[in-house]
């Protein structure tokens, strides 16, 4: 699938609900997280949370996000969870509640946000395997949320994947104005978005920017903090 095309989806049931998938496991978002497997009902007697003991009147409810047992007033949540694609509201238990909330203000809010983009002054800092590049250009997260991909043709898609770290350009006054991302290429390289001063027709520089930042720390959940880091 071309990275700048949007990727086919299927609809599907799994013992949780209703989820939309995409079609091919490789155009699968980094965001999203796999569904727990259940603890057996047999192997749990008491409530995860509360420790109260299971019974005719007191029943078992399993988290969709973390697959544990607990009591229907521990569990009791029914919220989106668009990390794991479900189409309808899920259980969620009281511990998971929190976090689920932090995740669902990242799809509804940063998520789009990198998806519209923002308008940058790009420039290449480590020049020395190749002469320094710069240039104008938007930047935005790919449809398939795997890419950060330019609208200056040679400027190639840079892979979430290939990320090892962000760090934050701050000016005199402390505000955020750039943000160097070290990545993997054929080597080690490092390009700089810097702030424009201009009006931005899409979202502004510093708000793209953090939502970035917001990304990069939950890719981060799956991969170990020696392999990716944020310099702030």
């Amino acid at each position: 699938m071309n990275i700048s095309g949007k990727p086919l989806k299927k609809l599907i049931r799994s013992k949780s609900g209703l989820k939309i998938v995409t079609a091919n496991d490789e155009d699968k978002s980094p965001f999203v997280q796999q569904e727990p497997e259940w603890i057996p009902d047999c192997e749990v007697m008491f409530c995860t949370k509360c420790h109260m003991k299971f019974g005719f009147t007191r029943r078992r409810h399993h988290c969709r996000r973390c697959g544990l047992i607990f009591c229907s007033s521990c569990c009791n949540a029914k919220l989106q969870l668009p990390r794991m694609c479900f189409f309808d509201p899920v259980r969620i238990c009281d511990l998971c509640t929190s976090v689920t909330n932090e995740e669902n203000e990242f799809f509804k809010y940063q998520l789009r946000t990198l998806l519209i983009g923002s308008k940058f002054e790009y420039s290449t800092v480590d020049c020395s395997k190749s002469p320094k590049f710069s240039s104008i250009c938007i930047c935005k997260l790919s449809p398939d949320h795997r890419y950060l991909i330019f609208d200056e043709p040679e400027i190639n898609p840079v892979s979430l994947n290939s990320i090892l770290s962000l760090k934050l350009l701050k000016g005199s006054d402390e505000d955020i104005c750039g943000i160097d991302v070290e990545h993997i290429s054929e080597h080690r390289e490092v390009f700089r978005l810097r702030n424009l001063g201009d009006p931005n027709e899409l979202v502004s520089s510093t708000d793209w920017i953090s939502s970035l930042l917001s990304a990069f720390v939950l890719f981060l959940k799956g991969k170990s903090e020696e392999d990716a880091y944020i310099v702030g």
